[in-house]
């Protein structure tokens, strides 16, 4: 889906060119009302127009999740999400790896000099806390294979070594890798699938990818970059150079928890900030939220660190370094914000209060209302809207239907085939003939008015009072190979699908349902308590199952 058309009309707007230079005046602005769908709209638009990219900070994860879902219904633009770490900075918990690999993975694509188009970055306050080593270290230690590339198969070895990487007999798993004569098979954590490097005498003939269940190649690559695996090996060697006996050992050595020594290590530990552009617009969620949950997890740090001190102190004189740990991997949200003077820093509220009434931008928008499936009086209203002028958007997974429905009560309005087609756009919208777009998403998102800029959206929920389901779920935002997507014409009766807001399944079989003139395929989907249909030109949802074992997977309810 792309609602390219909308953003356009924004970007292009006087108001968002005021609003620009505001910004770019007083550095900051706050931004007060609307949903947040609507404040996605206007913030993807300014981005627009000033080729920028965007780094949102929200209050906790289960709003990152949203805004996730949000910036990918509007369009393609890539959406990296960075999570937070669980554990407090100086505990001896194990750190999650699939968390680690996530947090490497968007910080390799941050720090690539050759990457041109623009990008969302979405965290947690906790991003904003000294938590990673620099980001010189992290350009340093990655490797990139090329085909044709000459490198001799034991450095690889080596150099696999010095990344994180573990070797095992077959790799299947990320963060391992193995070898078979003068095939070397590898799981970078920043790619979707496995490779499988085929030499010849030290020269690289093949790249491919290969699915890690069946070992069965997949598609051809010419270059392939792989990143750091963890953090614990680099600051285990920054410690041994730190020894006198220059082999730091420890029970943390055999943990994947040796993070809690990196401000023995780094004076100033890094923060997301020291990865993103100088450019970038910095975006606050609810600011006073984020300050709250920042500062209830600054004591709790506090606690932590009196609590480890000792401990940690014990590891380093016993290892002989003379060093003393530092409170320094926690800091009080005041202070970080006080360090962005560099950004220009968006402020988003729902309400007005006395801390955003500086420097204020009131949206003053207006919720559409629905009529519960009374096509005739929304009809009525869309049509008010053009005789006010105004410029109607209609985002609907049933797009002919809608606009039989519409035309029916008296509501011409025009289907965008092709939602990139600006020509054929601003052709209706300059006409005063509202814009109907596919919507090929499940996120749930709600219309708005903003009389502003005298735009209106409304969705199937306004349409047909439909509540689309929304799954707050972690979910990893690695490189999509084409290999992962469901190619309708390659799955059988009975193969196992993965659907991101229902889990397991079982694939049944493809049939046509014809709604009002408009025809699709759809997969079904068998679950231990019902089916469930997905469109096959909407398969954003779904997903092959893939799993390094034998063992049939346990079907979802």
């Amino acid at each position: 889906m792309s609602l390219n058309t909308l953003i356009d009309y924004i970007s292009n707007s006087q108001i968002t060119s005021e609003l620009i230079k505001r910004i770019s005046k007083n550095n900051e602005l706050n931004i007060v009302g609307s949903s947040r769908y609507a404040k996605s709209i206007i913030l993807d638009s300014i981005a627009k127009k000033e080729e920028k990219n965007i780094l949102l900070i929200c209050p906790n994860v289960e709003i990152a999740y949203k805004w996730i879902g949000y910036f990918e219904s509007i369009n393609d633009k890539e959406v990296l999400y960075y999570p937070p770490t669980e554990h407090l900075p100086y505990s001896s918990i194990n750190k999650s790896k699939e968390i680690e690999f996530s947090q490497l993975t968007v910080l390799s694509k941050l720090i690539k000099k050759e990457k041109k188009e623009l990008n969302i970055v979405i965290s947690t306050e906790k991003s904003l806390q000294p938590h990673l080593l620099s980001k010189n270290i992290l350009i340093e230690n990655k490797l990139d294979l090329q085909k044709g590339g000459q490198f001799e198969i034991k450095e690889l070895a080596n150099k696999l070594t010095l990344l994180g990487y573990k070797k095992e007999n077959v790799t299947t798993t990320e963060g391992f890798w193995s070898r078979r004569g003068e095939i070397i098979d590898i799981y970078p954590v920043n790619n979707e699938f496995p490779i499988r490097l085929e030499f010849f005498d030290n020269v690289i003939e093949k790249i491919r990818e290969y699915d890690p269940h069946t070992q069965k190649t997949l598609e051809n690559i010419n270059n392939i970059e792989i990143i750091q695996a963890g953090f614990d090996l680099l600051i285990k060697d920054k410690l041994n150079n730190l020894s006198k006996n220059s082999n730091f050992i420890s029970e943390d050595t055999n943990k994947n928890n040796l993070d809690r020594y990196l401000g023995i290590i780094e004076e100033e530990p890094s923060n997301i900030i020291d990865f993103i552009n100088k450019e970038t617009i910095l975006v606050i969620d609810e600011l006073e939220d984020c300050k709250k949950f920042a500062n209830n997890w600054y004591l709790d740090s506090e606690s932590n660190f009196d609590n480890c001190a000792y401990e940690l102190n014990e590891n380093l004189r016993n290892n002989d370094i003379n060093l003393e740990t530092k409170p320094n991997l926690h800091l009080k949200f005041d202070e970080i914000i006080n360090s962005l003077g560099n950004f220009n820093l968006i402020k988003f509220y729902e309400f007005e209060s006395k801390v955003n009434i500086d420097n204020r931008f009131l949206l003053n928008d207006q919720r559409i209302n629905s009529y519960s499936k009374n096509i005739g009086k929304l009809s009525a209203d869309i049509n008010k809207n053009i005789k006010n002028k105004e410029k109607v958007w209609i985002l609907s997974a049933q797009p002919l239907r809608t606009r039989t429905l519409l035309f029916e009560h008296e509501c011409n309005a025009n289907f965008l085939s092709n939602p990139n087609d600006n020509d054929e756009a601003f052709k209706s919208i300059n006409n005063s003939l509202p814009l109907i777009i596919k919507n090929k998403n499940n996120y749930e998102i709600e219309g708005f008015f903003l009389p502003i800029w005298k735009v209106v959206l409304i969705t199937d929920k306004e349409l047909f009072s439909q509540q689309s389901l929304f799954n707050n779920v972690f979910i990893r935002r690695k490189k999509r190979s084409a290999n992962s997507n469901i190619n309708v014409n390659k799955i059988n009766p009975g193969d196992f699908i993965v659907h991101k807001n229902h889990g397991i399944g079982k694939f049944l079989k493809i049939e046509k349902i014809n709604i009002t003139g408009d025809s699709r395929d759809y997969l079904v989907i068998q679950y231990q308590d019902g089916k469930i249909s997905v469109a096959a030109d909407q398969l954003g949802s779904v997903n092959r199952y893939r799993s390094s074992g034998k063992i049939k997977p346990k079907i979802n309810t």
